[in-house]
């Protein structure tokens, strides 16, 4: 049996299209856990309406404490040998279980990773995608993990052994979870795949746009970012250059969006700035002489070093310009 985890947190809109794409799985042996993460719209009502129609729907209602929590109630109930993932405004095509399952079973793997689109309200686009399924063991998955894009760190596209989450959870009360916890996941797997299938779709909504560049989020990006990298760099130092490549992910952000906070948004990240400012002064001269590291990189580290405004402006537009010539989504940067 596979336990699929959905936490649930006003999504009126959108849950139906989510819980109905996994009732119409191809693969049948499923328990489907609903937590209703203290939805203050008629979210716990749907849950409790698909209840009575399906015996495989088992629902929670918690207090609002965030995603992290919700999916740990999951995780605490779930009772399948394979756990998926699911956010309550996504969906996946009806062959998804089945197709992760089967390379699951082939390969006898603790984790399948498959590919995605992000879809928007009128396009959608399609996450890194490899021509062939990659079989990863022992040190390769850190190593895919770190410097691959194909392995990322979102929790949702992935079919996982239950066993992975023994002593596994997500982190309370911390916002980008999945890059706290994923690499924790996979260093405790024997055998990854990564598959070319596109499997699940995730919904780019305006309101999740606007989350993702508030300073509230920027700040958690960078500490899940840097906490990521003290995990990391010291056991897989050949990896150090992309898990610092990574860092400068979360300075390039900050360092784009900080002119256009309010006063008291600036307070609030001063104290980040400060600590970007010293990791890019800590890692200046391997940045600006290595071959490795992205122009957007070199150009941000400069930025956090100096602190300057008039080139925080310049380096939001070099990158625009980059990543367009890169063919590059300026969403996911």
């Amino acid at each position: 049996m596979i336990s699929v985890v959905v936490p649930v947190y006003n999504v009126e809109n959108y849950l139906s299209q989510c819980i109905d794409s996994v009732l119409t799985q191809t693969y049948g042996d499923l328990e489907i856990l609903l937590i209703d993460d203290g939805s203050t719209d008629r979210s716990g009502s749907i849950c409790d309406a698909y209840r009575t129609k399906d015996q495989r729907i088992r629902v929670f209602h918690t207090e609002n404490r965030g995603l992290s929590a919700a999916r740990n109630v999951g995780l605490d109930h779930a009772s399948g040998a394979y756990i998926l993932l699911l956010d309550s405004d996504d969906w996946i095509d009806e062959e998804a279980v089945q197709t992760l399952a089967e390379y699951a079973a082939k390969y006898d793997a603790d984790v399948v990773s498959c590919a995605y689109y992000y879809e928007w309200k009128n396009k959608r686009d399609i996450e890194e995608k490899i021509d062939r399924p990659i079989v990863l063991e022992g040190e390769q998955i850190m190593q895919a993990h770190i410097r691959e894009p194909y392995l990322g760190y979102v929790a949702w596209n992935k079919l996982y052994k239950a066993r992975l989450f023994s002593d596994i959870r997500y982190p309370v009360g911390r916002n980008h979870e999945d890059v706290l916890t994923t690499h924790k996941l996979l260093a405790s797997a024997e055998k990854v795949i990564c598959i070319p299938d596109v499997l699940f779709h995730y919904r780019m909504r305006a309101n999740t746009i606007s989350r993702v560049y508030s300073v509230d989020s920027m700040i958690a990006f960078w500490r899940a970012q840097d906490e990521r990298y003290q995990a990391l760099s010291e056991a897989y130092p050949d990896c150090q250059d992309a898990l610092i490549e990574d860092c400068f992910r979360a300075i390039s952000r900050m360092c784009r969006w900080y002119a256009s906070y309010s006063e008291a948004e600036q307070v609030r990240g001063e104290i980040v700035m400060q600590e970007m400012q010293r990791f890019a002064e800590l890692h200046e001269r391997r940045i600006l002489k290595g071959r490795r590291f992205s122009f957007v990189t070199k150009v941000s580290c400069v930025c956090a070093k100096t602190r300057s405004r008039v080139l925080f402006v310049l380096l939001n537009q070099l990158v625009k310009v980059y990543m367009i010539r890169k063919n590059k989504k300026l969403f996911a940067y």
